[in-house]
């Protein structure tokens, strides 16, 4: 059991890596962001899958399932949740 909680882990990694990361490498990124409704659901794309991959990593028994999804995990909330705050407050979109 604990290794599927460590195997869904890397999986909810690798989806946020693909999904978070895109607008980084991809002019347009893979996620469409017209609208309230197309925003609401990036940020539902990329804020809750490396969240929740973080806590499952924990649980998880084998050691590197555990750590590769604990610092995966962490680097995707580092580029897509932490650092785009840190942006806004130092340099606020006017």
């Amino acid at each position: 059991m604990k290794k599927t909680i460590g195997i869904i882990s890397i999986i909810l990694f690798i989806l946020s890596a693909v999904l978070g990361t895109s607008d980084f490498v991809f002019a347009g990124g893979l996620l469409p962001r017209e609208n309230q409704a197309d925003v609401f659901i990036y940020i539902l794309a990329t804020t809750i899958p490396p969240v929740v991959g973080f806590t499952l990593a924990f649980f998880s028994k084998k050691r590197a399932l555990k750590i590769t999804g604990i610092i995966g995990n962490g680097a995707v909330m580092m580029l897509t949740i932490i650092l785009p705050l840190v942006v806004n407050i130092f340099f606020p979109i006017q």
